[in-house]
């Protein structure tokens, strides 16, 4: 996934596309930057999906991404569409716009043919936002609860696809779903966090950064390397998945 901030806002992101042709990933940006030649540039390069954020219904959600952001959101995801594009949906979860979750996801898909909806507990990086923060009983209890309304509103939709970027939620479909094998998922290493000082770190829940890509000029493989190194360099131990009891 690429990104920001927003992407196309980047002097590089031409480059960015070239780099990335044909490649199945996604770009999560802001609708406002989105126009006709943005799409097509995107269209050119063979990027097949195109993420926005949605954290509520419109007056939530505006109150958090700004007025008027949830229909010029919902405008440019049919635009997508009906341009040929995926469409990724990704909810912020936060302690004030949890109880929105299930009425997004029942408007989505009442409103919109094919899309892919995810959700993410918001991870606190400063002390203003761990107003926001969610605790891990509140927010695991009500899985069963998500994981049901899904079940029904895909039956009018199929073209709504559930797919979480959370642990958690890869620990709950195991074993609502009695998925044999190990229960103890852990994602190190599939999101890679590049702050603005170019420190790097192989994931969100840690504050630990690894090293500075501006140190020198880093390939993916070494990237790759490096990863597997810390992983046999240290014993972590997830604290989410450890206060579940898992």
């Amino acid at each position: 996934m690429i990104c920001g901030g927003d992407p196309p806002l980047h002097p590089l992101f031409d480059d960015f596309l070239k780099l990335f042709k044909n490649k199945i990933i996604t770009i999560l940006m802001n609708p406002s930057s989105l126009d006709e030649n943005t799409i097509r540039k995107i269209k050119d390069s063979g990027i097949p999906m195109i993420g926005f954020s949605i954290d509520g219904l419109e007056k939530k959600h505006d109150e958090i991404r700004g007025k008027g952001d949830f229909w010029l959101t919902i405008e440019k995801i049919h635009e997508l569409i009906n341009n040929g594009f995926k469409v990724k949906i990704s909810f912020t979860v936060r302690k004030d716009n949890f109880s929105e979750l299930i009425p997004v996801m029942r408007f989505l898909s009442e409103n919109i043919s094919n899309f892919i909806f995810s959700f993410e507990r918001m991870i606190p990086i400063d002390e203003n936002a761990k107003n926001f923060f969610l605790d891990d009983e509140a927010y695991y209890n009500r899985f069963s609860e998500i994981w049901f309304n899904f079940l029904k509103l895909r039956k009018n939709n199929k073209g709504f696809v559930l797919k979480p970027n959370d642990d958690y939620w890869k620990i709950f479909l195991n074993k609502t779903l009695n998925i044999k094998g190990n229960s103890r998922y852990c994602s190190l290493g599939e999101i890679l966090i590049v702050l603005e000082n170019g420190d790097v770190g192989f994931c969100p829940k840690l504050q630990e950064r690894i090293f500075n890509i501006n140190s020198r000029k880093w390939s993916i493989m070494d990237i790759k390397n490096r990863l597997e190194l810390y992983k046999k360099e240290t014993n972590i131990k997830c604290a989410a998945i450890d206060s579940l009891g898992m």
